[in-house]
C-alpha cells in the first residue's frame, strides 16, 4: 500500500471529538494517523496507528505527553514521505482538545 501524502497527529484524541474524527479519517483513508495523544502521553508511529491506539493511551503505555516534540515527531513523518513524484508530504496536528497549551505552542 502507498503511503498517504497526509498524515495526521491527533491532540486529544481519546475524548468524543478526537475519536470520532479519527474513525472519520480512518473511513475515509485519505490520511495516516502516525499520532495520538491523551492530556498525559503519547503513541507515535510513523507506519501508522494501529488498531490497538486507545487501549494504549488508556493504560498509559505511551511516553509522557511532550507537545513541541510530538508536533516535530508529526512533521519529520511528513517530511520523510514522498508520493510518486518525490514530494514531500503535509504533516496536520489536529487540537481535539481543551487545552490552551496546544494553540500557544
Amino acid at each position: 500500500m502507498m503511503r498517504p501524502n497526509v498524515v495526521v497527529g491527533v491532540v486529544g484524541a481519546t475524548g468524543a471529538i478526537g475519536g470520532t474524527l479519527i474513525k472519520q479519517l480512518t473511513a475515509a483513508s485519505a490520511a495516516l494517523i502516525v499520532g495520538v495523544t491523551s492530556s498525559r502521553c503519547q503513541l507515535f508511529n510513523a507506519a501508522g496507528m494501529g488498531p490497538t491506539w486507545r487501549e494504549e493511551l488508556t493504560a498509559g503505555r505511551g511516553q509522557v505527553l511532550d507537545l513541541a516534540g510530538f508536533a516535530h515527531l508529526v512533521h519529520s513523518a511528513a517530511a520523510s514521505g514522498s508520493d510518486k513524484g518525490g514530494q514531500p508530504g503535509c504533516g496536520i496536528l489536529v487540537d481535539c482538545s481543551a487545552s490552551d497549551s496546544v494553540p500557544d505552542m
